[in-house]
């Protein structure tokens, strides 16, 4: 896999690290992702699918290492997105960073965990939250950025990237 790297502007990300993301540090094949040993099959969605509905203010990137080339971000209390899927199982991927901030994250309206995204180095297409064994039906899941971060970040910025679902 070959990314400009000569081309990459993020304020306060070295190119040493997203080298690092590139060579593997947080990157899975879109084929490893839909196929892993041992799990069953799931389909993806990026954060551009009709799935996906977006409320609020989110910025997009087009950062190289995003799933699909692009992820959206916010640290707005205001906003929210959510995913409908159909499945027993649903992930959400997004890019971990020393900016990160606290998400919420709700399943069919009920809050399921509260989420520090924090993470240095940075890690792109990373799992920020799952659940599986739910009833193979209808769902919605939430994320709401809370504005609110962990002492050593620089900021309160929750990223969105895809959804595996099962």
């Amino acid at each position: 896999m070959s990314f400009p790297i000569s081309s990459f502007r993020w304020p306060g990300v070295r190119r040493a690290q997203v080298l690092g993301l590139v060579l593997g540090c947080g990157l899975v094949p879109r084929s490893e992702a839909l196929a892993q040993p041992g799990r069953a099959a799931t389909d993806r969605f990026e954060e551009t699918s009709p799935s996906v509905t977006w409320t609020g203010s989110w910025a997009k990137n087009s950062l190289p290492a995003n799933s699909g080339g692009s992820a959206r971000l916010s640290m707005e209390t205001m906003s929210r997105v959510d995913f409908s899927f159909t499945g027993t199982g649903v992930r959400w991927l997004g890019y971990r960073d020393e900016w990160s901030g606290i998400a919420d994250v709700l399943l069919d309206g009920r809050l399921r965990a509260t989420v520090d995204t924090l993470s240095s180095p940075a890690v792109a297409q990373v799992e920020i939250y799952a659940i599986e064994g739910l009833r193979d039906g209808q769902h919605t899941l939430t994320i709401r950025p809370t504005g609110r971060k962990h002492r050593a970040s620089g900021g309160a910025w929750i990223w969105v990237d895809a959804f595996l679902i099962r």
